[in-house]
């Protein structure tokens, strides 16, 4: 991407993404929690830790505020699963992309063992409801919102706190071993805690949400 490329993050709470993204392109970091703006305005100011300018927007990721092609990317890592209508989510990301434009995606996987938990939490309704997703269900929308699946993986198939909770190096090179060993031999949605989503803008969507500003 070029400089005058604009990158895009949706659901950036305090931003460990997009402050250790190094690029010439314009960052745009966007959350619906007023309070996890204000702390990465604090971190920002607290760390100094890039030099890159970043501008930050309260708003939902269901009707985002932008123009029609207006971002060479976008991502949007552990947000899909609070939001109320996922698909339209998607279509509003993707509907702001250009042609060619890449989509990264993280997707709560309903095959993982933690969406047991997710599914009793829901059920007691102790929290927002929490989401998850077939990998059938992830294409679909990304097709209907005009995008083509360049890639598909499995993310922590074994919990991330499992590794750093170990403090023998042996039995870390143990499950280091085993997460890579199912990474390679196992598809994506094999115990994988979530997936994450590679794709790319081939054309309009079918239901364009929007021509303008809103």
């Amino acid at each position: 991407m070029g400089q005058e490329s604009n990158i895009l993050e949706v659901g950036m709470g305090t931003g460990r993404i997009l402050r250790n993204i190094q690029t010439p392109a314009n960052l745009v970091g966007l959350d619906l929690d007023r309070g996890m703006v204000n702390e990465f305005r604090r971190l920002q100011r607290a760390h100094k830790s890039t030099s890159v300018s970043i501008h930050l927007v309260v708003a939902d990721a269901q009707s985002l505020p932008f123009r029609n092609g207006c971002f060479g990317a976008v991502v949007c890592v552990r947000a899909l699963k609070y939001v109320k209508q996922p698909r339209r989510a998607i279509l509003e990301m993707c509907t702001a992309l250009k042609p060619k434009g890449r989509l990264i995606l993280e997707f709560s996987n309903v095959f993982a063992p933690n969406s047991l938990y997710y599914l009793v939490r829901n059920i007691s309704q102790k929290g927002p409801k929490m989401r998850t997703f077939l990998p059938g269900t992830i294409s679909l929308y990304l097709r209907q919102s005009g995008m083509n699946v360049l890639g598909m993986t499995g993310w922590h198939k074994l919990t991330p706190g499992l590794t750093t909770r170990m403090n023998k190096s042996s039995l870390l090179r143990i499950v280091v071993g085993l997460e890579n060993f199912l990474q390679k031999s196992t598809p994506p949605p094999f115990l994988s805690r979530s997936i994450l989503v590679r794709a790319e803008k081939i054309r309009p969507s079918s239901s364009d949400p929007k021509s303008a500003f809103r």
